[in-house]
């Protein structure tokens, strides 16, 4: 399957196809549809509970104030939203960068060889 999806990449990139869909491409979210999406993304998200479920034990012993668990949270909740906060404001920075057919060209190619090698590399024994 990697190597279909390297060699579909690669298609691309010859061809010069665009990184996203021309009918999403020009969509424009406002700040307040964006955030509700991405609130919405994060709290219907079941692996987060999964998570502090399985790590919160490892770290609580039994004479733990109660709001241990809280404050915990708190902070990794702080920590992602910087994360993803630079992400977003990364990706802003570089969307008409990437909207370029030379760009797309370069990131389907280096996806697509990249793929292709991983695919192969799986392949042997």
């Amino acid at each position: 399957y990697l190597v279909y999806l390297g060699v579909q990449s690669l298609r691309a990139a010859r061809r010069g196809e665009m990184l996203t869909d021309a009918a999403t491409a020009g969509e424009r979210l406002s700040a307040a549809t964006a955030f509700r999406r991405g609130l919405a993304s994060d709290l219907l998200n079941v692996k987060v509970g999964l998570f502090f479920t399985a790590l919160m034990p490892q770290f609580m012993s039994a004479d733990a104030p109660a709001l241990l668990p809280a404050a915990m949270v708190a902070a990794m909740g702080a920590i992602v939203f910087v994360l993803m906060a630079g992400y977003a404001y990364v990706a802003a920075r570089l969307s008409s960068t990437l909207r370029r057919t030379r760009s797309a060209r370069a990131v389907n190619g280096t996806v697509g060889t990249i793929l292709l090698a991983l695919g192969a590399r799986l392949a042997m024994p």
